[in-house]
């Protein structure tokens, strides 16, 4: 799925956050690139990733 941008180009999805469709920062997106596994390769914003990072089962593995 590819998200329009506001300059008329298109964005792969991952570059948008799976929760609330924000478009992601590249230090996000390369967050998300290098914890793919943990993260079920989805990509989140900074604050769903904070969430997700409270997380009690996922707590440990390190934070945004």
């Amino acid at each position: 799925m590819d998200i329009p941008a506001n300059d008329g180009r298109e964005l792969p999805a991952q570059n948008v956050c799976a929760l609330c469709g924000q478009l992601l920062s590249e230090k996000e997106t390369a967050y998300c690139v290098s914890h793919a596994e943990r993260l079920d390769g989805r990509y989140f914003c900074e604050e769903h990733l904070r969430r997700f990072s409270a997380c009690p089962a996922v707590r440990g593995y390190g934070s945004f």
